[in-house]
């Protein structure tokens, strides 16, 4: 289990910027996990982890995703998704951002 992350009186997180799949998808990554960190009184579940993180795809990405999250929202099988997505952004960055 990941350590809690220390409370910071007043402070607030920055959401992290929509990914449209133009930038650094581990970057990505890593600012969605910082977040999810923070908020993780919260954020409890896969399932809400990957709605949070859902919010965050933008352009190309949530057109590719969207079948994916379609399915998510009928069957609500968040621990097989989380893992399929994980896979697929692995995927993606494979394939897209192998040249930049």
């Amino acid at each position: 289990m990941a350590t809690p992350m220390p409370e910071v009186k007043g402070y607030k997180p920055i959401v992290p910027k929509p990914y449209d799949g133009s930038t650094d998808v581990d970057a990505f990554l890593v600012q969605a996990r910082v977040y999810l960190r923070f908020h993780e009184s919260s954020i409890t579940t896969d399932s809400q982890k990957v709605m949070v993180v859902s919010h965050l795809l933008s352009g190309k990405v949530i057109q590719w995703s969207q079948p994916m999250l379609q399915d998510f929202l009928e069957a609500n099988q968040p621990t097989e998704l989380t893992k399929e997505i994980s896979n697929v952004f692995q995927d993606y960055a494979t394939v897209y951002l192998k040249d930049k």
